[in-house]
Protein backbone atom coordinates (compact mmCIF):
# COMPACT_ATOMS: atom_id res chain seq x y z
CA UNK A 1 0.00 0.00 0.00
CA UNK A 2 1.58 3.22 -1.04
CA UNK A 3 2.03 5.68 1.84
CA UNK A 4 1.34 9.75 1.88
CA UNK A 5 2.77 11.99 4.60
CA UNK A 6 2.11 15.31 5.17
CA UNK A 7 4.82 17.46 5.76
CA UNK A 8 4.12 21.02 7.85
CA UNK A 9 6.88 23.04 7.63
CA UNK A 10 6.64 25.65 11.21
CA UNK A 11 9.09 28.19 11.92
CA UNK A 12 7.22 30.42 14.62
CA UNK A 13 3.51 30.08 14.86
CA UNK A 14 2.65 27.39 17.53
CA UNK A 15 -1.10 28.02 16.46
CA UNK A 16 -0.36 26.75 12.91
CA UNK A 17 1.06 23.76 14.42
CA UNK A 18 -1.41 22.83 16.32
CA UNK A 19 -4.24 23.53 13.73
CA UNK A 20 -2.58 21.34 11.47
CA UNK A 21 -3.02 18.71 13.92
CA UNK A 22 -6.67 19.48 14.46
CA UNK A 23 -6.92 18.69 10.57
CA UNK A 24 -4.95 16.21 9.63
CA UNK A 25 -4.64 12.83 11.48
CA UNK A 26 -1.50 12.33 13.41
CA UNK A 27 -0.45 9.40 11.66
CA UNK A 28 -0.22 11.24 8.15
CA UNK A 29 1.61 14.03 9.56
CA UNK A 30 4.93 15.16 9.97
CA UNK A 31 5.83 18.66 11.56
CA UNK A 32 9.21 20.08 10.32
CA UNK A 33 10.23 22.70 13.09
CA UNK A 34 12.80 25.22 11.14
CA UNK A 35 13.49 28.11 12.91
CA UNK A 36 15.92 30.60 14.89
CA UNK A 37 13.68 30.96 17.45
CA UNK A 38 14.76 29.24 20.10
CA UNK A 39 11.55 29.52 21.99
CA UNK A 40 9.33 28.59 19.48
CA UNK A 41 11.88 25.28 18.98
CA UNK A 42 11.29 23.91 22.24
CA UNK A 43 7.23 25.06 22.94
CA UNK A 44 6.38 22.91 19.12
CA UNK A 45 9.13 19.94 19.99
CA UNK A 46 7.29 20.18 23.38
CA UNK A 47 3.47 19.99 21.61
CA UNK A 48 5.01 17.45 19.63
CA UNK A 49 5.78 14.73 22.19
CA UNK A 50 3.08 15.79 24.44
CA UNK A 51 0.69 14.56 21.17
CA UNK A 52 2.99 12.17 19.95
CA UNK A 53 3.36 13.59 16.59
CA UNK A 54 6.44 12.73 14.23
CA UNK A 55 8.63 15.96 14.33
CA UNK A 56 12.10 17.15 13.10
CA UNK A 57 14.11 20.38 13.61
CA UNK A 58 16.12 21.17 11.09
CA UNK A 59 19.07 23.95 10.83
CA UNK A 60 17.76 26.97 9.96
CA UNK A 61 19.33 29.75 8.16
CA UNK A 62 16.27 32.17 8.09
CA UNK A 63 15.92 31.79 4.12
CA UNK A 64 12.55 30.00 2.83
CA UNK A 65 14.24 27.69 0.36
CA UNK A 66 16.52 25.96 3.11
CA UNK A 67 12.87 25.00 5.25
CA UNK A 68 12.15 23.87 1.93
CA UNK A 69 14.88 21.69 1.06
CA UNK A 70 15.01 20.72 4.76
CA UNK A 71 11.70 18.58 3.97
CA UNK A 72 12.94 17.22 0.78
CA UNK A 73 15.59 16.13 2.25
CA UNK A 74 14.07 14.00 5.32
CA UNK A 75 11.64 13.09 2.59
CA UNK A 76 14.17 11.52 0.17
CA UNK A 77 15.33 9.70 3.31
CA UNK A 78 11.79 8.10 4.55
CA UNK A 79 10.30 5.04 3.41
CA UNK A 80 7.21 6.93 2.27
CA UNK A 81 6.02 7.24 -1.84
CA UNK A 82 4.50 10.70 -1.91
CA UNK A 83 4.58 14.13 0.33
CA UNK A 84 2.33 16.33 0.76
CA UNK A 85 4.73 19.98 1.63
CA UNK A 86 2.52 22.66 3.65
CA UNK A 87 4.14 25.73 4.78
CA UNK A 88 3.23 26.50 8.09
CA UNK A 89 0.60 29.34 7.35
CA UNK A 90 -1.49 26.95 4.92
CA UNK A 91 -4.78 25.54 5.87
CA UNK A 92 -5.83 22.44 5.29
CA UNK A 93 -9.52 21.76 6.04
CA UNK A 94 -12.19 18.98 5.35
CA UNK A 95 -14.77 19.73 2.71
CA UNK A 96 -17.77 20.95 4.20
CA UNK A 97 -20.76 18.80 2.98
Amino acid sequence: MKTVKFYALCCRNLNAVKRHAQYIPKEDLVIVINTQDEEFKTQATDYCIEESIEHYITESDGTPSTGKNSVFNLFKSSDYDYAVLIDGDDFVTPSIK
